[in-house]
Order: C-alpha cells, then structure tokens, then sequence
C-alpha cells in the first residue's frame, strides 16, 4: 500500500510486509482518535485526524482512510460519498461497534466507488487486530499481490484427495452448488481423524480443499456456472492470519473465484473470542468469498453467528430439524426457516436421503437439500461434466 516497506515477522513466524502508511483516520464522535492516533504513531505509521467529513483533506495524499462508521447507514453511505469525492485514499477500512446492516450499507458504497476494502474493526478497537489489517497484503502498482503462495502441502496431505456433493434446489431439483469433502484411503470417520491432525496438516488440507474447490468451480459446464462450491474450514484454521494471505492471493489470483466460492465454518470450539471470528469473516467476505455455516443449531453460538457474522447460507440437519422437531415442536422449524430468510440467508437441509425427507424439507419452506436421495459424492470429473 505504501513504498516505504521493510520485512517484520509476524506473531506466526512467516514473513510480511509492514510498510509506513499516511493514515487518514475520521471519526465523527471523536471516540477512537485519541487513544488510536497514539497506538498507530507509536507502531510507526503517519496519522492525521479529522471529525469533519465535509472538509477531508485528499487527493490521494493518503494510503489509507480508517474510519469510524456513524450508527445510521445513510449517514455511513454520506461519508463514504465525502471520501470518494474528495479522492481522500484508494483504501478504506472500517471501524463498527458491530451494527451488520450499517457495515453492509457502507461495504457496498465503497465498491460503488471502487474504493479497495481493506477490513472491517469491531469495536472497542484490539492494538494487535488493527496492526494485523495494516499488514495485509494489498495489490501494488502493478496489480501483484504481495506475498507469495505457500509452498506444497505438508507430509500428511499427499494421500488426501478431494469429491464432491452436490447441493439442489428444492422447488426443482436442479443443482445450486457442491460441498468440497475429504477422502483419505483406509479412513471411514474422516471428522475424528482430522480433529486429530496438528495444526499445520490441518491447514494444509484445508487450503488444499479450497484450491479443489476453486479447480471444479473453473470447470463447471455450461448451466452450472452460477453453482457455489463450498469448503469446510475449521475456525482455528478461518482465524489464522495466514490463511487469510492465502485465500486472499487466491481470490487475486482466479478471477472466477468472487462469489463462487463459499467458506463452510463450523460452530467455534475452545478458546476463540467471536468478535476475532466477526472481524476475520468480513475480510473474507470482502475478498470475494461467501460464508456458510455448516452445522446450524439453536445454540446460543449459532444464533449470535446468524445475526452478526456476513453469512450467505446454514446448513440444517435433517435428522434434528425434520425428524425431531416434527415430533417435538412441528411449528419450530418454519419459524427457524423464516428467521433465516429474513436475515438474507438461504437454508439447507443436509443428510436428506427419502423423497418424504424432501416433501417435509419442502413444507417447512428451506431452499435447499442435500443426500443420497440425490447423489452421493463424486470425483471432480464427474461433477464437471
């Protein structure tokens, strides 16, 4: 983003860039600025302050606009129309206190003005999140990323090969997508046996999957070529600062890549904080990939990720939602289908393998289904022609 770089190592141990950027930070109500201005100087950046976004100083002076978001979205689109006008910085980055509709609204008026999104900050501000969004690699004058892919998998990839299920629309049948799902010969369980991997092998498996994933969405025939194909990524793996590198050189990359590819994350487990998952699954998001939750509950967890994380689709278990939820509470499931819908997100049964499955799935108003009731998993090849 800037010309002045110099090589740090990041907190795990890989190379990045970290350069001297000219920072413009806007925030309207004066919250942030102090205490950020400060931190920003201190890690070495230049910052200048403004609370009016009527008079921003511009023309390209800066290399980045981090900005506090104002609650309202007409007020968010109205300083991003002030930043684009004023050709303040080619880069934005937004801070929020975690308001979905208003990041949204300010997102896309940035893509209106070809603006590049740089991240998403939640609120109170972590010195390590915003020192970690300023190293991120970002496109140089030349259009090139800068880092470089990693390397070939680890020892324990090389036997891992990739299939593929497909995803259908309920009212029609017709495929809509394909879930990316990992064989190794001589394993039956694959979850217990990768949970088992370290993190390393998990990572490299997991960029594996994505890179199949992005290989069969190149080579879909004529018809098929708006069908997502998802990926299952662990969340240790999803808030890895690397991977992110990594999906984020993809998307630059493979042009077909934006919006044909969805991230499959499952609940978070263990130690991770929700607001590091919300902060991560922005930027993923703003690369050009779409979200899905794979094994949606009625966990507190899972309705906090459904009302705050960027998601584009959950998947339903149909041995819970249809067959337990009929027989308990048959009025449950509409409801839940309902509450999705009204969120922008598209639901899918899974495990759907009897055409009265598709019926009661169908009833209940999902969008989608997936089972043996209408493949099992595939080759590649076969799923591309």
């Amino acid at each position: 983003m800037n010309r002045n770089a110099s090589d740090s190592r990041n907190g795990n141990g890989g190379k990045a860039l970290r350069a001297t950027l000219t920072i413009l930070l806007i925030d309207s109500d004066r919250s942030a600025s102090s205490e950020l201005r400060d931190y920003l100087r201190f890690i070495g950046h230049q910052v200048v302050c403004s609370d009016d976004c009527r008079a921003l100083p511009g023309d390209g002076n800066f290399d980045l606009a981090l900005i506090d978001l104002p609650r309202e979205q007409d007020d968010s689109r109205r300083l991003i129309d002030h930043i684009a006008a004023a050709r303040a910085a080619p880069v934005v980055a937004f801070m929020s206190d975690g308001a979905i509709e208003t990041i949204n609204a300010a997102c896309a008026q940035a893509r209106a003005h070809g603006l590049t999104l740089a991240g998403v900050l939640s609120k109170p501000l972590r010195p390590p999140h915003v020192a970690a969004l300023l190293e991120q690699p970002h496109h140089g004058a030349a259009g090139s990323p800068r880092a470089e892919p990693r390397g070939d998998s680890s020892p324990g990839a090389p036997a891992a090969h990739y299939v593929f299920q497909s995803r259908h629309a309920l009212h029609d049948g017709s495929v809509v997508g394909y879930d990316t799902l990992l064989r190794i010969p001589g394993v039956d369980a694959i979850g217990p046996w990768f949970a088992a991997r370290d993190h390393d092998t998990a990572f490299d498996l997991t960029l594996a999957a994505a890179r199949a994933a992005s290989d069969l969405s190149r080579h879909l025939p004529d018809g098929r070529q708006n069908a997502i194909v998802a990926f299952h990524c662990p969340p240790a793996i999803f808030c890895d600062a690397r991977f992110l590198r990594e999906m984020t050189l993809l998307a630059q990359t493979a042009g077909h890549v934006r919006d044909s590819i969805a991230i499959g994350l499952a609940t978070p487990t263990g130690n991770l904080r929700f607001n590091d998952l919300r902060d991560i699954a922005f930027r993923y998001v703003l690369a050009g990939f779409r979200l899905h939750l794979t094994d949606f509950t009625l966990e507190t967890d899972n309705l906090q990720q459904m009302t705050c994380l960027p998601l584009s689709e959950a998947k339903l278990d149909c041995r819970v939602f249809l067959h337990e939820l009929r027989m308990n509470d048959p009025l449950l499931l509409p409801e839940i289908l309902s509450l999705l819908r009204l969120r922008g997100i598209r639901s899918t049964i899974a495990q759907i393998e009897t055409a009265e499955n598709v019926e009661l799935a169908r009833r209940a108003g999902a969008d989608c289904g997936q089972g043996r009731y209408w493949s099992h998993p595939i080759q590649p090849l076969h799923a591309s022609s």
